[in-house]
């Protein structure tokens, strides 16, 4: 159950750009710790709203039904949801199953406490985002494939140009030919260049004064 859901959420969100796939995952993370963190507070108020529905039980004769509703509403609530809650974590759908029907069971037989119905919405729907965000390529950091090739291509190009070797060794020659070829087809700007072992200066070309042409 959880993974058809979760298929059906990956093909949408696998149409968003990189840059809003991590927006909407940074969002849905800051509120998976927010629904965690009132997870105790939602269930403290629900056994408050409790007592007088207890209590009513009792003074009305109905001692073994007050005893037992105590019972539930304090340990059995608290101690199911929170088990399912990581079960459906892990990615389980029996968790999640069980989990509907407990609220269910919340739902028709302590109406008081149903506050927890309200936060396990909430939950159920944050974590089945999460969970089909987590089984998109890329995930959690979805880069750009581009911006990846650009970094890729200006580390190639730094090397390079320092001389380092990059899979079978160049001489120093080799390299300083790729460099001038990458100069020269536009792959890095002239103004950038380091045409030069001295800064400021250009290399000049020697012309001997006479040239012999009987050795030609």
């Amino acid at each position: 159950m959880i993974d058809i859901i979760s298929v059906r959420l990956m093909n949408r969100y696998s149409l968003l750009p990189n840059s809003q796939k991590r927006k909407k995952l940074h969002t849905l993370m800051r509120l998976a710790e927010m629904l965690d963190k009132l997870f105790k507070f939602v269930v403290f108020i629900g056994m408050f709203l409790c007592i007088w529905w207890n209590i009513n039980e009792i003074n009305e004769g109905r001692v073994v039904y007050g005893v037992i509703d105590t019972a539930i509403e304090w340990a059995v609530y608290p101690i199911a949801l929170y088990c399912e809650i990581l079960a459906i974590k892990r990615g389980s759908s029996v968790g999640l199953v069980l989990f509907i029907i407990t609220n269910l069971v919340i739902l028709f037989h302590t109406p008081t406490y149903s506050l927890t119905n309200v936060w396990s919405v909430l939950f159920v729907i944050v974590s089945l985002k999460l969970e089909a965000f987590s089984k998109l390529p890329g995930y959690p950091k979805f880069s750009d494939d581009l911006e990846a090739k650009r970094v890729s291509d200006e580390q190639e190009y730094l090397a390079r140009s320092k001389g380092e070797k990059l899979g079978k060794p160049k001489s120093a020659a080799a390299v300083q030919n790729d460099y001038y070829d990458m100069l020269l087809s536009g792959e890095i700007e002239y103004a950038k260049a380091d045409t030069s072992k001295n800064s400021g200066e250009m290399d000049t070309l020697e012309v001997p004064d006479k040239i012999d042409l009987g050795d030609m």
